[in-house]
């Protein structure tokens, strides 16, 4: 079996999806998309058998009737086969009455919930799901031994959210495809849970109660999760709900009972002026007769109006202007917010304001956040993901992996080997090549042989130009000087190393953006771009996550919980003796800081040193439950300050034998956060001018050895870097040697 997508690979609507097998084809949707203008002058997808019939083209599944996934299907041949739910053709039909995005078909077939359909070499197998379309389908494709599970548009947080919850909880077996949906991907402010529509009832209650008025809102006539959440809003507020025609009409022909109707008590029916001259040029008047008992007429709108909740749609503006009912009138928004951004709905809004009418929102998603689909991705945790109906595929790899990015018109063969999760499908991991790159230069440089390993937890993948480093999501949340989480490392040692042109990172964001561990993480990348930035880039689609990082915000007040005074080292701390101290670094500390003189001896300066400068970064005021970056076991070593140059010295000690390269990720975040607060963007909980009062930063490693990796080369690199920028930060290394009773040190010669 292969797909090919000929449409919704890289959009939002006009999905049209083309499988094959055996010769036979599939189709799943024909939809209209959302910046067509006529439908008849919308491009056709390319498949064979839709403008002449082709007998190899069985079948044009339709998920659900949103017009982006069927608003062509009156394109296609009439003699083409389609597959929908009976309420899905009811509604389509019953819509055609009063608009053109409504349709009628003379071959269907019909989807039921989990009862397979056979079509030649296919098997179909629909899975009612929750939308805010009625009668909606996800469908599982079996043909030559493979599977492909299609999600349509999906959701949990509707009136049926109970059916996405069964299957994840039962998925079908040995899926080996997940054609999902991504609405939401890319979004702001689309992590979810979303409200569910339960939740909107009392939202909704609450603008009735405060409209003086009548109450307009403006909503789909199809969605029917919403129109039960009015008439049940409106009924707990005490008025009576008027539905236009074409959505009591709907309604019934949705074929559910316990939907609300024209005929029940509190809903009456109002036909607007052009329903009407549709009805009359259609000669549906035996339709309209079925509804004048529960009529309400223009005449009688302005003495129902303080009582009333009225469906309302900007074509019904001039029948309510003209029935005089809009004072006190307030109109409430049940829609995708971006539909008020179309230049189209300008006059509208500009009606509204002449006749003093306040517009409310209040609306959730028809559409999975970011948490469902995840659930939904390891329900199905052996299968690949192919994005489609989403604008932004690449950023599938950053929450599903493994996941296989197509494009319109590109025909996929699914009986290739089946990927293991965590493999990424076209991607080619370069880690041990790089790996035995590195190795080699170190040889060529110093003579040694050393062992180079990348860390696996980051994929080292060539492009075109440079490398990207992808981090799987363990790695932003993980102790940065890591080899797994250490970015900042990886990329100067490819840069300086092996001159790896551009270097490009992507990650998998937190599920908690609010982490203190993921903050930092954000923190630390945002920082290495403003110095590194001409060869170091975030992967396009990410700078969205950037934007979460908390510290951004310019008119929040970040304090640092450092303690005001400087924290002593014990006489006996002082006097233990190297040998005693060298294989304990806490001990190692202590020893240092209680006998500075070999330290500002080594680099000709005078200060006092100090240990144990902790760099929790919290909002407003340091307390539990403020923090932003973790303010537990995060701390540096060993600083302290000269005066006379008002210069700040930072070190990160470490014990023998113990040279992670990660080191230089935590130098960079202790460096950066002494930064911000000699630039006041940061605070001292208590105070210490000593420290604000500095103007630059010298950050050294102190330890007996290096990683390979790090000489004196790549910290010279660093600081011309820095120097560019006009960052007063500079890094160096000093060695630290034992010569028992006391130690040796000796400064690698960088800045």
């Amino acid at each position: 079996m292969r797909l090919n997508i000929r449409r919704g690979s890289r959009q939002i609507g006009g999905t049209c999806v083309e499988l094959e097998a055996q010769g036979r084809r599939l189709v799943l949707d024909v939809g209209l998309p959302l910046d067509a203008g006529n439908p008849a002058d919308a491009e056709l997808p390319a498949v064979a058998g839709f403008v002449e019939p082709d007998p190899t083209l069985l079948g044009v599944v339709l998920s659900h009737p949103h017009l982006d996934h069927y608003g062509l299907a009156f394109r296609l041949s009439p003699a083409t086969t389609f597959l929908m739910g009976a309420a899905a053709q009811r509604i389509l039909e019953a819509a055609a009455v009063f608009t053109p995005s409504g349709g009628e078909f003379q071959r269907v077939m019909h989807l039921a919930n989990r009862k397979p359909i056979i079509l030649g070499p296919f098997t179909i197998t629909p899975f009612l799901m929750d939308h805010s379309a009625y009668d909606s389908y996800a469908v599982l494709i079996e043909a030559d031994g493979r599977k492909v599970f299609y999600t349509g548009d999906l959701r949990t947080h509707g009136r049926k959210g109970s059916l996405f919850k069964g299957l994840v909880a039962h998925p079908p077996a040995d899926v080996d495809v997940l054609l999902m949906e991504g609405t939401t991907i890319g979004r702001p402010d689309t992590s979810g849970p979303y409200p569910t529509e339960e939740e909107l009832v009392p939202a909704f209650i609450r603008l009735f109660h405060a409209t003086q008025g009548i109450a307009l809102v403006w909503c789909s006539g199809q969605n029917i999760d919403r129109l039960v959440t009015v008439f049940k809003a409106t009924r707990k507020a005490g008025r009576q709900l008027i539905l236009d025609m074409y959505t009591a009409h709907i309604l019934k022909a949705a074929g559910n009972p316990r939907l609300p109707q024209a005929d029940w008590d509190g809903v009456r029916v109002f036909l607007p002026e052009f329903q009407r001259r549709r009805i009359k040029r259609r000669r549906e008047f035996a339709l309209a007769r079925t509804y004048r008992p529960f009529r309400i007429f223009p005449e009688q709108l302005a003495a129902a109006a303080r009582k009333s909740v009225m469906l309302f749609r900007p074509s019904m503006s001039g029948d309510v202007e003209d029935a005089g009912c809009l004072a006190g009138a307030e109109l409430v928004y049940s829609m995708w917010d971006g539909y008020l951004q179309d230049a189209a709905q300008q006059p509208f809004l500009g009606w509204l304001a002449r006749h003093k009418i306040p517009l409310h929102k209040c609306h959730t998603s028809g559409h999975a956040p970011l948490c469902d689909l995840q659930r939904l991705r390891r329900a199905f945790s052996q299968a690949v993901v192919v994005p489609i109906h989403t604008e932004q595929p690449e950023r599938f790899r950053e929450y599903f992996e493994p996941v296989h990015v197509l494009n319109d018109g590109m025909w996929w063969n699914i009986g290739g080997k089946k990927q293991k999760r965590g493999e990424a499908m076209s991607e080619k991991n370069n880690n041990a090549e790089l790996a035995r790159m590195l190795k080699e230069a170190l040889k060529r440089k110093t003579g040694a042989l050393r062992g180079i390993r990348l860390p696996s937890a980051i994929d080292f993948i060539n492009q075109a130009g440079g490398v990207r480093l992808k981090m799987k999501s363990k790695c932003v949340t993980a102790n940065m000087q890591t080899d797994a989480a250490s970015f900042e490392c990886w990329a100067l040692a490819l840069q300086c190393w092996l001159k790896s042109g551009r270097i490009e990172l992507q990650w998998t964001p937190a599920v908690n953006s609010a982490d203190p561990h993921y903050q930092r993480f954000l923190y630390r990348v945002k920082k290495f771009q403003e110095v590194f930035g001409d060869w170091f880039a975030i992967m396009p689609g990410l700078e969205t996550a950037i934007g979460k990082l908390m510290t951004a915000d310019k008119k929040a007040k970040f304090k640092v919980n450092v303690e005001s005074k400087p924290r002593c080292t014990s006489d006996k701390e002082k006097d233990a003796s190297i040998s005693d101290a060298w294989n304990d670094e806490h001990k190692l500390e202590c020893f240092i800081a209680g006998n500075p003189g070999a330290l500002a001896e080594c680099l000709k300066v005078k200060m006092e040193m100090s240990r144990q400068m902790p760099v929790g970064v919290f909002n407003d005021a340091v307390a539990e439950g403020n923090e932003i970056f973790p303010s537990r076991h995060s701390a540096i070593d060993l600083w302290g300050v000269n005066q006379a140059d008002k210069k700040l010295f930072l070190f990160e000690l470490k014990k023998d034998k113990n040279i992670p390269i990660g080191i230089l990720s935590e130098m960079f975040f202790y460096s950066f956060v002494m930064e911000d607060v000699q630039c006041r963007k940061f605070a001292f909980q208590r105070g210490n001018k000593l420290i604000e009062d500095t103007k630059s930063i010298a950050m050294f490693m102190l330890a007996p050895d290096g990683h390979p990796l790090i000489d004196a080369d790549l910290l010279q690199f660093i600081n011309t870097a820095f120097r560019a920028k006009n960052r007063q930060i500079r890094f160096g290394a000093i060695k630290l040697t034992q010569t028992a009773p006391h130690f040796h040190l000796e400064v690698l010669p960088a800045e």
